[in-house]
């Protein structure tokens, strides 16, 4: 499928209208400018016309007034002055316009080559809505339903906030929520509740099991949202410390101080598997996970192992 933004090869009447304003200042300041005395020049007037083009029209046809403007600029300089043909100060007017037009159509392109991309990204984030979050029914048994989602991002169709309804034999059931993240980053987040929801709205008759079960599905992905490696890390420790071993995870970077250290205090305390054991070197991205201390890439080998055999 092509989606594009581009100048139509039939423009609307709209647009035909709006391009005969550029067109006639042309013809307006060029036989003023022929009519008035030599020492008058209006000849720099004509930029005027490609310059207020792009405001309603594409590349070519800002090409097209560019062209007519040098054109129109070429015959002036002609028709004044007859025995030189082409004056310097004339020439340097031309050369002007040809610079200015120039730019101008290059800013269109990217401008429209920008538009394509944007309108692409507007037709994925629809797409996504779709599926993620699709319509509700106009009637959910007696209840009337009407929905209207705004996203935090501008050119975005969806994010972090989330909705679903289902109909049981038990009554309607509808959650109404909000994940962490903004736009097409928590999207995947959103995507796991809505689809445990629908798997289990039908299945939990007492509404406290549906919840504890939406907790147990969305657990384990919410400890660490970087990546799968980490989600399989945490089903591991869980999985362990649940039988009754005993776990303990170390990490080299971060100090025990730090805003990352404590949410993953908190995240192991969920998943039972003790205190982290932070040896505190610093993130070699991340300078402030570790104020004062070198980087672990940096550190001898054997003072890292060291601290880790020493470490409780």
């Amino acid at each position: 499928m092509s989606l594009g933004l581009g100048e139509p090869d039939q423009p609307s009447r709209v647009s035909r209208a709006m391009v005969a304003i550029p067109i006639a200042w042309i013809i307006v300041v060029s036989v003023t400018e022929i009519l008035t005395p030599s020492h008058i020049h209006l000849g720099p007037l004509l930029v005027a016309a490609p310059a207020v083009t792009p405001s309603f029209a594409g590349p070519r046809t800002v090409g097209l007034v560019a062209t007519l403007a040098v054109i129109a600029q070429t015959v002036i300089g002609v028709l004044r002055d007859p025995d030189e043909l082409l004056s310097a100060n004339r020439e340097a007017q031309i050369l002007a316009l040809i610079v200015v037009g120039i730019c101008l159509v290059l800013f269109c392109v990217e401008r429209e080559r920008r538009a394509k991309e944007m309108e692409q990204v507007r037709y994925v984030s629809e797409a996504a809505q779709q599926v993620v979050l699709p319509p509700l029914p106009k009637r959910l048994g007696p209840l009337r339903t009407a929905v209207m989602y705004l996203a935090a991002e501008a050119e975005a169709r969806i994010g972090g906030d989330l909705y679903a309804a289902a109909r049981t034999t038990s009554g309607t059931r509808v959650i109404v929520g909000d994940v962490r993240g903004k736009g097409m980053t928590a999207v995947s987040d959103a995507a796991l509740l809505l689809g445990a929801f629908r798997v289990a709205a039908h299945r939990h008759a007492p509404l406290e099991e549906l919840v504890a079960y939406l907790d147990r599905s969305v657990r384990w992905d919410v400890v660490e949202p970087e990546g799968d490696e980490s989600l399989s890390a945490g089903g591991v420790l869980a999985r362990h410390a649940a039988a009754g071993a005993r776990t303990a995870v170390v990490t080299a970077t971060w100090a025990p101080d730090t805003l990352r250290a404590a949410e993953l205090a908190e995240a192991l305390r969920i998943l039972g598997a003790g205190k982290p054991r932070l040896l505190g070197y610093a993130d070699a991205r991340v300078p402030q996970s570790a104020p004062g201390c070198p980087r672990f890439c940096d550190a001898p080998l054997d003072e890292a192992v060291q601290r880790l055999v020493a470490h409780p």
